[in-house]
């Protein structure tokens, strides 16, 4: 929190020179967020899209300020504008297909996820979405997929193995999902949530 607050303090210097500066308006408004301080950050990152309408990238932050804060519609409108402004933005997709999920539109969510993956397939934060999503919606055989296609890119991913070890588990498939656990223990033999797992 340390470094955090003296990027705050950095911040606020460049804000005193000039009180509209965008980019800096907007990273302390990230830092507001880390820091758990969602209302300001909130006010300062839309203080940074009003000299700088066009950022997806200030979008996207303030959808997930709202996000985090429980404020969905506004998240939904920020990630749409995000995407208005750079359609090409994976993170932008990815996080308005987690609102999607969590809000109860699970065919819509795992288009933005699979559109993720088709523009960036090595982007891991959707592949890991899209198994958590056919995990929770009972598409067991889709997760187990999922799962091992991102592990070939991506092989010590946590999130993975977990939801791997869990589907093969609800599949009944025990021999397959204690397999899973082992090599991951053999791969990171000091991981301590490989070795839980």
């Amino acid at each position: 929190q340390r470094r955090r607050r003296l990027g705050i303090e950095g911040d606020q210097q460049v804000l005193a020179a000039d009180p509209a500066q965008p980019d800096a308006l907007h990273l302390m408004g990230v830092l507001e967020a880390e820091l758990g301080d969602y209302e300001r950050a909130a006010r300062l990152i839309s203080d940074a899209i009003q000299a700088k309408p066009d950022e997806a990238m200030f979008h996207n932050n303030l959808g997930n300020v709202c996000m985090e804060s429980g404020r969905f519609e506004e998240a939904k409108a920020s990630y749409v504008r995000a995407i208005q402004a750079n359609p090409d933005r994976p993170d932008t997709l990815n996080n308005l297909g987690v609102l999607l999920s969590r809000r109860g539109q699970p065919e819509d969510a795992e288009k933005l996820f699979k559109a993720v993956l088709s523009l960036a397939p090595e982007f891991t934060d959707a592949r890991q979405n899209l198994a958590n999503h056919y995990l929770r919606n009972g598409r067991l055989h889709d997760a187990v997929q999922q799962c091992v296609d991102g592990l070939i890119v991506t092989p010590r991913n946590a999130t993975l193995h977990q939801i791997l070890t869990l589907a093969y588990s609800e599949l009944g498939m025990k021999e397959q999902a204690v397999a899973v656990c082992r090599s991951w223990v053999e791969a990171e033999p000091d991981n301590p949530e490989a070795a839980f797992h």
